[in-house]
């Protein structure tokens, strides 16, 4: 029986997973047998058809071919139909594999990661396309916390070029990433969307909230004063996205002008840095899940978000300058809960403080680097452990195999408590965030 163990698949973070850039599994898997797992998935998510169609973009015949085995499944079908599931295709083309052991972290890089990779990529490499249309999307939806079968996505990655003899550019398609929840789309013009562009040159980065509408009626401003304040919108960014889009508009998706309301468009080098890209990225789902409350009635927002206080402005400086700590009291609840003992070795010793007590100090299990996606819940005394101070400067400075034991033995002891406290992270992202998984 072969396992989907993240724990042991961390290197896969180093690069897009295969399955994702090669067909050659058309060749070395049963791909019948695959249809019928896909199949026997999407019957056991509930997904009809129709939802089916939805979420992938096929046609309602060629939804029904594929599904009933009339249609040979290719390699880009498995990939879609697997993506619309919420996975990448390795456990339906591995005869061996165990769906119930899959882990979607073990195969996707984190958004940023993914982001970075992408501008990496040669623009005609099997990579940059892989990236675009799934594991980006995918990272993107899981890193969110909804149920990825719930999310359909539309991706199309863009090629730029430069002619050798007249050395001017061609393309001008931008990539762009899009998502809706696919119960509120109704074929109607007026379907919430969220969605990602990047240009041709990879030089501008957008995103968007938007009603994807055909008519254009009304106009963008109409809209936003529609949803201002639902969607809270500063006048001034409005005015700074129109100015954006006339400056971009050989590549700007002139779609976006007739049901645009929020969004923001920038330079790739002021992109947000690796601990702020996921802040952007929640807030931007935020602002969806409000739209569509106030376009369609439905409460999209996870509770966890409901329930999330957002990290000060301080705080967030703190994080990206790495002089993030636990507030005082915080740190003493946390040496109290574990009697001033080395979590790691309660027999290690230490001297005695100023206060009469064993000197013990404190450590974040989830790093704070991670704290955007889970607000204040990240500063809690859940997220904390008591280390001596040897064990506490292993934790930063020790050997590969050291780091890991101590993390790992630290998250199974916590992680119930991190959970009750929304913080839902595995031990493959505790790893990478605390640099253990490149």
């Amino acid at each position: 029986m072969f396992f989907f163990e993240p724990d042991n698949s961390r290197d896969v973070h180093k690069r897009v997973t295969e399955s994702l850039i090669s067909d050659s599994f058309v060749y070395t898997s049963n791909m019948e047998n695959t249809r019928v797992l896909l199949g026997k998935e999407t019957e056991k998510q509930g997904l009809r058809g129709a939802d089916l169609a939805e979420l992938t973009g096929w046609s309602p015949s060629k939804t029904s071919k594929l599904t009933a085995g009339k249609q040979k499944l290719t390699a880009e079908d498995t990939r879609i139909w697997a993506r619309a599931l919420g996975y990448t295709p390795d456990p339906f083309i591995n005869e061996d594999a165990d769906i119930r052991f899959y882990k979607l972290d073990a195969y996707i890089r984190k958004p940023s990661d993914v982001l970075e990779a992408y501008f990496d990529a040669s623009d005609d490499s099997p990579e940059h396309t892989a990236i675009v249309n799934y594991e980006l999307p995918l990272s993107i939806l899981s890193m969110l916390g909804v149920k990825l079968s719930d999310y359909a996505i539309r991706a199309n990655a863009s090629y730029f070029g430069i002619d050798p003899y007249s050395k001017k550019g061609f393309g001008n398609t931008a990539t762009s990433i899009r998502f809706w929840q696919r119960t509120t789309s109704s074929g109607e013009n007026m379907t919430p969307e969220f969605g990602l562009w990047i240009s041709p040159d990879n030089d501008f980065f957008l995103s968007a909230v938007y009603l994807n509408r055909r008519d254009g009626e009304g106009g963008m401003s109409a809209l936003r004063a529609t949803y201002k304040d639902a969607l809270q919108i500063e006048e001034s960014d409005a005015e700074a996205f129109d100015s954006f889009a006339k400056e971009n508009k050989d590549w700007f998706p002139q779609f976006l002008k007739k049901g645009e309301i929020v969004a923001v468009g920038a330079s790739t080098n002021n992109l947000p840095g690796p601990g702020d890209l996921e802040n952007v990225l929640i807030r931007l789902f935020k602002q969806y899940c409000a739209l569509v409350w106030e376009v369609k009635g439905i409460d999209l927002l996870p509770e966890k978000y409901k329930q999330r206080e957002e990290l000060s402005v301080f705080q967030q400086y703190d994080i990206l300058t790495g002089a993030a700590d636990f507030p005082v009291d915080v740190k003493e609840e946390i040496l109290q809960r574990e009697n001033y003992k080395c979590e790691n070795d309660p027999t290690h010793k230490t001297f005695i403080d100023a206060n009469g007590k064993p000197y013990m100090e404190t450590a974040p299990i989830v790093p704070f680097s991670v704290g955007a996606q889970f607000g204040q819940t990240i500063f809690q005394a859940e997220n904390g452990a008591c280390l001596c101070p040897i064990c506490r400067a292993k934790m930063r400075y020790g050997t590969l195999s050291d780091r890991e034991d101590m993390i790992l033995k630290l998250f199974r002891k916590h992680q119930k408590a991190l959970q009750e406290k929304g913080i839902e992270v595995t031990l493959t992202q505790v790893f990478t965030a605390n640099g253990l998984g490149q």
